[in-house]
């Protein structure tokens, strides 16, 4: 629903007309026993100044996405290592684990806030559940329990990068490509490549730019140069 018809209801999206690109992109993919028939492009400049790229849609639907940010900004080796990832999140089922992981959180999350909802009213002199004055405090707990769940459900995604990470490797054994792009959009991004380890641990759903560049020169160390 999403690349078909709301993306291009704020984007202009065509075909991408880079030939040796989509080649490389459909090669990657058949190497990864997924199939891609749609590469397309949009202007995601309209309204950034990002680069980004995604794999999308079910069935037929399925597409490449390149945002003309990245393709302006990014060698072919380098946007071929953003593809990679994005085909690991996919290979790796985590958008799959993500809303189960996500549906688990939310149920967890108002579990929690219903038991406090209900064990603090008399302390904030509230008499019943529903008095409007008791909406406040429902909107406290609601802050309060959604804030410290965040840490957690960041935790899990932290993993799926690091496996995302490891598969563009794999798939694509251009490492030194991949760091330089990393480098590259934490500039184009204006990301923090080494932030405050706690604000990391409880904001961050990503890791770190040097923690993931130093994840994947270990990983190739010990599985392509001394497999």
């Amino acid at each position: 629903i999403v690349p078909v018809f709301i993306l291009p209801l704020f984007y202009k999206i065509v075909p991408l007309e880079n030939e040796e690109l989509k080649n490389r992109i459909v090669r990657l993919a058949e190497i990864a026993h997924i199939k891609v028939e749609n590469v397309f492009t949009f202007n995601m400049s309209k309204t950034t100044k990002k680069a980004n790229a995604a794999f999308t849609g079910i069935g037929k639907s399925k597409r490449v996405l390149l945002g003309d940010t990245l393709l302006e900004n990014y060698s072919l080796d380098e946007v071929e290592t953003v593809l990679a990832h994005e085909f690991g999140h996919y290979k790796k089922k985590h958008i799959i684990k993500n809303i189960l992981l996500g549906t688990f959180f939310s149920f967890f999350t108002l579990f929690l806030i219903a038991k406090l909802y209900s064990l603090s009213l008399s302390y904030f002199h509230v008499e019943k559940l529903t008095q409007i004055s008791a909406l406040p405090v429902l909107a406290l707990w609601g802050m309060l329990v959604s804030l410290l769940i965040q840490p957690f459900s960041n935790i899990v995604s932290r993993k799926f990068e690091y496996q995302a990470d490891a598969f563009a490797i794999e798939s694509t054994g251009k490492h030194e490509a991949f760091l330089r792009t990393l480098d590259k959009l934490t500039e184009q991004n204006l990301g923090d490549k080494e932030p405050h380890p706690f604000v990391e641990w409880f904001f961050y759903s990503h890791p770190s730019i040097n923690k993931r560049k130093n994840a994947i020169l270990s990983f190739v160390k010990n599985n392509i140069e001394n497999p």
